[in-house]
């Protein structure tokens, strides 16, 4: 490959960007087509920029292959952001790159040039401990943000893709924190219907959230928990349905929700 840039970033790490006269620039496009110049303007400090690139990248929770180019930037911009301790920028950013990548789940056979997606892959590890550090150094303090936008709970979704997790931040945000649709893996029989219906045959899962020690990321029911509590407590309730065991009324097959829930989306 030509042209690609290697630019520092991270805590120390470095991370890879591609060069905007790579030709798959033009080939590569969002849900309002090319975005080359989006990137550029939002690397220009152009804050509306950045607003339009997020729902090009996000449309209607469908993956777009201009996400592999336009990452590696934004990650770029959340070092600058940490840089200047820009916090509520650092937490709008950090929040759209959850959703973004959780568009991931639908990206299930989807190819892409593979030194393309080394960068790509590269600069999500990067993200990935960065976003550690800002929880870490910021949870206690996120529940004063002035939220009408909407932010936290985009942030609370959108933390497990951020991790490695892109079907947990679908599915929740596909769910709204309130609605069930799932699909037997034994005999394909389908629910949808509100998560708290009580004729759900659904075992919650016993979350034992406030043991979590800020670091441990393994267990995700516990530090999602933790972290929904402060900053999303609507979310609260219903993560032990989501993460807990369902029971099929037809066939008395059980199964976790989060993995029937995937088979609804993937198969309906």
């Amino acid at each position: 490959m030509d042209k690609i840039l290697y630019e520092e970033t991270k805590a120390n790490e470095p991370v890879q960007v591609i060069d905007f006269y790579y030709p798959l620039w033009e080939t590569y496009k969002g849900a309002g087509g090319c975005i080359t110049k989006l990137v550029e303007s939002m690397m220009a400090g152009d804050e509306e920029a950045l607003e339009i690139l997020c729902e090009n990248l996000s449309h209607q929770l469908s993956f777009y292959e201009a996400t592999y180019l336009a990452v590696p930037y934004m990650v770029k911009l959340l070092a600058k952001y940490e840089e200047e301790k820009n916090i509520p920028q650092m937490l709008y950013l950090i929040s759209n790159l959850g959703i973004i990548l959780g568009t991931e789940f639908e990206n299930l056979d989807r190819e892409c040039e593979e030194q393309i997606y080394e960068v790509y892959k590269n600069s999500k590890e990067i993200l990935r401990e960065k976003v550690k550090c800002f929880l870490s150094e910021n949870i206690e303090d996120l529940f004063e943000f002035d939220d009408n936008q909407g932010i936290l709970s985009m942030l609370v979704c959108g933390l497990p893709a951020i991790m490695g997790e892109e079907d947990i931040t679908f599915l929740l945000t596909m769910a709204c924190g309130e609605q069930c649709c799932i699909m037997c893996e034994s005999c394909e029989y389908v629910e949808e219907t509100d998560v708290y219906d009580e004729e759900l045959e659904i075992e919650p899962l016993e979350i034992d959230y406030e043991q979590w020690n800020g670091k441990d990321f393994n267990n995700t029911a516990m530090w999602l928990g933790y972290i929904a509590e402060k900053i999303y407590p609507e979310l609260l309730e219903s993560l032990p349905i989501y993460f807990g065991t369902y029971t099929c009324p037809e066939c008395g097959n059980k199964g976790k929700v989060l993995d029937l829930m995937k088979k609804y989306f993937t198969e309906e």
